[in-house]
């Protein structure tokens, strides 16, 4: 938690997999997570462990935040941990839970999310259900998914039916 208060006051943050995992690992309910100020631009690595954990935080923190990228880790990497005995399944929701309160960055600053290599699973579903139906300022979303996703729990129809915060909000989905 030191390193994330030690870049508290940074404008750009990219965390890969590896590094949310490690930090994923500090906290269990969000207390000390730093407030960024200054944060504009966050890219942050979606691991097949702790998921979305971070993210809750990050939107809570993070008043001035503009754009978000979430890059979710390749689902074959995760099987193969499972089927070598490297990692025990991950819990369905991988860490997600929706903030008490719609953060301020949702509410009014928050214009472009780009959300990568979906696995196509309800957990997903979730968060991107959440950022629609509270991205009052969103103008732009581009959410693609993995090309060898084995689930089809999630598809492009149902986000398409998802009710939008913003009404001028483009979303473009891509496999």
């Amino acid at each position: 938690m030191e390193a994330l208060k030690g870049v508290r006051n940074a404008i750009d943050l990219t965390l890969p997999f590896g590094t949310t995992s490690a930090l994923s690992y500090c906290f269990d309910d969000g207390d000390n997570f730093p407030i960024f100020p200054c944060l504009l631009d966050l890219q942050l690595g979606i691991d097949y462990c702790f998921g979305w954990k971070l993210l809750p935080y990050f939107l809570e923190n993070s008043p001035v935040l503009r754009y978000i990228s979430l890059y979710r880790e390749s689902e074959t990497k995760y099987t193969t941990a499972i089927a070598e005995g490297k990692h025990k399944e991950a819990d369905d929701t991988y860490g997600w839970k929706p903030p008490k309160q719609v953060p301020e960055c949702l509410m009014g600053r928050l214009k472009n999310i780009e959300v990568r290599n979906l696995w196509r699973r309800k957990a997903e579903c979730e968060v991107v259900k959440y950022l629609l139906e509270n991205g009052k300022a969103l103008a732009k979303m581009r959410i693609s998914f993995e090309e060898d996703g084995i689930s089809d729990e999630i598809d492009e129809d149902t986000i398409e039916n998802f009710p939008r915060a913003s009404e001028s909000m483009i979303l473009k989905i891509s496999d």
